[in-house]
């Protein structure tokens, strides 16, 4: 049995300035300033073990006690309605608030080893995110309020298996997902909710290494998700909306990655080693809307690289190259006013690296 404490704590002051100038080359026309303190405490006590029922079979399972406590000051200012706001000393606000949460966690499962190279098992367990408070309050209740906890409980069931004299690796999930008071950021941008959102996600996994010989190497890994909101109802400009049924944000439905690679032995005793990796994601979602302006598209990304390594090991000279095919997204966007404002992927990239241990 393992038992364990621990404790947490961070302190943190925080300037948020936003500027819109509406004629460009002009002085900043809507400013938007947020200063806020705030600190967390996280104490927590838990306690693990494993009891074997006999020499194939074990089982395990687990405990945790969660306290956690937030407190937080903001000052800010609330001239005009919206993201931005006119500057103007009148209409700055001051916000305090506080909160406390406790939640109790768990995980119960059964591992079966059916020989020394294929191993079963199953699992359940709860999970559990704190509570908070926005980092970009629109006024002083705002800032005062505090949004709940988020809870996952996740059921797991798999395969683990080394193959074929140990050249085979491979591994699989099922898994599914129960999320309660899902911690979202609404469309908009105006900050985290989490009193009505639920969702549900369920996969697989599937993971293969593959020693082919003469120094050949395969892996690959492939992801299946299908994640939906089963409920969040919310207010858009006071009318009510329904997110049920729509996906995520930012989880592609398929991710794969394939990654060869090949290993030279020279008769000096260096190696050269030769690796790529090819990545694969689909399309996915940046926002709960699913606003088709907000879609990324699926994505090939292919790096490359090659290694020569001396024969003590001490030094070892690669040229790279990352992103080869140039592919082009997005990797950050939101929706503002009807314009949408994002960041883009570092483009094709080459180099070389010099390393030695001493």
């Amino acid at each position: 049995m393992n038992k364990t404490g621990y404790n947490y704590h961070i302190d943190t002051r925080r300037d948020n300035l936003a500027e819109l100038s509406v004629f460009l080359g002009e002085p900043p026309t809507f400013t938007d300033l947020i200063d806020q303190h705030a600190d967390a405490d996280s104490y927590a006590a838990y306690g693990d073990v494993t009891v074997p029922v006999n020499d194939a079979i074990n089982i395990f399972g687990g405990l945790r006690y969660t306290i956690d406590k937030k407190r937080v000051v903001t000052i800010g200012n609330t001239n005009a309605p919206g993201t931005f706001f006119i500057e103007d000393p009148t209409g700055s606000f001051v916000g305090t608030g506080r909160d406390k949460w406790k939640a109790l966690t768990w995980r119960l499962g059964a591992d079966w080893h059916l020989n020394s190279d294929i191993m079963l098992y199953a699992s359940a367990s709860k999970g559990y995110k704190s509570g908070g408070f926005q980092d970009t309050p629109t006024d002083a209740i705002d800032a005062a309020i505090s949004f709940n906890p988020e809870y996952a409980t996740n059921f797991e069931i798999g395969q683990r298996a080394t193959l074929f004299d140990r050249r085979v690796i491979f591994n699989n999930s099922l898994y599914f997902i129960k999320y309660k008071d899902l911690q979202v950021r609404l469309p908009t941008g105006t900050g985290v909710r989490a009193e009505s959102a639920q969702a549900e996600i369920w996969g697989l996994e599937s993971e293969l290494t593959w020693r082919v010989g003469g120094g050949f190497v395969l892996g690959a890994v492939y992801a299946y998700t299908h994640d939906r909101l089963t409920r969040f109802d919310t207010l858009e400009s006071g009318v009510p909306v329904s997110y049920a049924g729509n996906r995520l944000r930012s989880i592609p439905a398929h991710k794969l990655t394939i990654s060869p690679s090949y290993t030279m032995a020279l008769a000096s005793g260096a190696e050269l080693d030769f690796s790529a990796d090819y990545a694969y994601e689909s399309r996915i979602f940046d926002d709960f809307n699913n606003n088709p302006r907000q879609t990324r598209d699926p994505t090939h990304f292919v790096d490359a690289r090659a290694v020569f390594t001396t024969a003590d090991k001490r030094w070892s000279f690669s040229v790279w190259g990352k992103n080869l095919t140039n592919e082009r997204t997005r990797t950050f966007q939101t929706d503002f006013s009807g314009v949408i404002f994002g960041a883009f992927n570092t483009p094709r990239t080459y180099g070389a690296t010099l390393r030695w241990k001493y």
